[in-house]
């Protein structure tokens, strides 16, 4: 397939669908999935969805904590209150806590404070999933949201019980 270079969805669309969360990331379809991204953005560099997905892409990749929260820096400059961008947020967050400067930590708490009103479920979902419950726990205000929370973990445990 042909791509015009100087249509950037063309090369937006490559980017994602070699991005896939259910694709499989080889050394040679990661090459080429950043190379799409790094194309992409150099024709819209201001687009925030873009790094939201680019960050995710280096998530799942296992590229260094520091590249993937640069990349999703840029996706909350730009696009500061769109949702994926948000879910990213958690994910990534959640994922590497340990390597938040004290500004992106706070950003992430208060992020959570606002999902917690619009997307429970998400927010829940992922830090069962990131392990980051205990730190969730104390910003659930209500009896319920503690009961949503206790039951994702105790379905975590059980599929991890059936798993070994």
């Amino acid at each position: 397939m042909r791509v015009n270079p100087l249509k950037p969805q063309a090369w937006i669309d490559r980017a994602l669908a070699t991005a896939l969360p259910e694709a499989r990331i080889s050394s040679q379809s990661g090459a080429a999935t950043t190379n799409f991204f790094a194309h992409a953005l150099s024709l819209r560099p201001h687009s925030g969805a873009l790094w939201a997905r680019y960050a995710d892409f280096t998530h799942r990749r296992g590229a260094p904590a520091r590249e993937t929260i640069d990349k999703l820096d840029k996706a909350i400059f730009f696009a500061p209150s769109w949702s994926y961008v948000r879910r990213a947020e958690l994910r990534i967050g959640f994922s590497y806590w340990d390597d938040l400067d004290e500004l992106q930590r706070a950003r992430l708490i208060s992020s959570v404070g606002n999902l917690l009103q619009h997307d429970l479920r998400s927010v829940i979902a992922s830090a069962v999933e990131y392990d980051w419950s205990d730190k969730l726990r104390p910003l659930l205000k209500n009896n319920g949201n503690i009961r949503r929370l206790d039951r994702a973990l105790a379905e975590k445990a059980k599929r991890k019980a059936l798993e070994t």
